[in-house]
């Protein structure tokens, strides 16, 4: 059952990206939120039928590069997974500015 509910186990990414410290968040354009999604796809830890969120803090650095500088999400295993699925990958779309700073949530829940 287990691997059953790994199997549906959807991440569902909401993405309030601003810049810096901008007090009005602005959105994330549709492909980058895509190629987000994609790479946080599939984790391989069970959920347990709860919900987890983390707030994801990272920049663009000058080779097109995400950098995570910091994950708060209260759980060490999702910090950990959004950390290794995220770090240091490319993204194909450009629309995030190289060295500027960003944050976004993304939330897991069981798929059923």
């Amino acid at each position: 059952m287990k691997s059953m509910i790994k199997l549906f186990t959807t991440v569902l990414v909401m993405f309030t990206l601003s810049k810096g410290v901008a007090a009005d968040p602005k959105p994330i354009k549709v492909e980058t939120n895509k190629e987000l999604q994609n790479l946080l796809r599939n984790p391989a830890f069970d959920l347990d039928d709860t919900a987890l969120s983390a707030r994801v803090h990272f920049l663009i650095n000058s080779e097109g590069e995400i950098v995570v500088i910091d994950v708060k999400g209260g759980n060490y295993i999702i910090e950990d997974y959004v950390k290794y699925r995220l770090n240091y990958k490319k993204l194909k779309s450009k629309e995030l500015a190289p060295l500027q700073e960003y944050t976004f949530e993304v939330h897991f829940k069981t798929g059923k």
